[in-house]
Parts: structure tokens; sequence; C-alpha cells
């Protein structure tokens, strides 16, 4: 199995069990919809619903798939996705965050190393 495939496979699983896992307030009325796309390789949680009279429709987290690699663009789940991804088989040097921008991007491992934080 390439790398691609097996990095589709964690994210999907990761993010399937933060979709049943994740808190769902008003009883219900506002869930938490998983959204993948392996065609263009992009994989999205959303808090989708109504809270009281408001609509909501927000993201969660969302990620891309590009050139071996699994760029972060959002995680608001909390405690970060990054320590999951990496117990399900995905490289610390294979996981990006793009908030982190920097010539070149900072990765998982290096923030590891930068923070002599042990996973």
């Amino acid at each position: 199995m390439d790398q691609t495939h097996t990095y589709r496979i964690a994210l999907k699983q990761v993010l399937e069990q933060y979709a049943q896992h994740h808190p769902t307030p008003n009883n219900g009325a506002i869930r938490t919809d998983l959204i993948c796309d392996p065609e263009r390789d992009c994989y999205a949680l959303m808090s989708v619903g109504w809270n009281e009279h408001r609509r909501i429709f927000a993201p969660i987290f969302y990620a891309m798939l590009r050139h071996g690699q699994i760029i972060l663009e959002h995680d608001g789940l909390g405690y970060g996705i990054s320590a999951d991804l990496v117990a399900a088989g995905v490289a610390p040097t294979d996981i990006i965050w793009a908030w982190e921008q920097s010539d070149p991007p900072v990765s998982y491992a290096t923030y590891l190393s930068e923070q002599a934080v042990i996973v």
C-alpha cells in the first residue's frame, strides 16, 4: 500500500472517531458532519445545525493531502490531531501546520524537536 493511500485511511479513521465523540450541544440540534473527498484529498469536520434561532455552519477541522504530506489548514478540535495521526501511522515530518507559515512550513516533527516533547 502506498503512502498516500495509507494517509487517506489514517485521516478518515481519525476523523471518524472525532466525529463520533465530538460534543453536540443543544440536545443534538447541532451535529458534527465528516466530509471526505479522497479524489481531491480534502478532509473536513463541520458543525451544522441550529442554536435556538441562529443557524450554525462552522468548520471544526480542515486538511488536505498534498505531495505525500498532510497539510492541516484548520484544527479547532481543542487539543490537536497531530498525535492521533502519528499513532495511526503518519510520519511526524509529513504533518504540516498551515497556520505556522514559514519558509519552509513547520512540520509536527519540527515542533516536537523545538518543544522537546516526546510523542
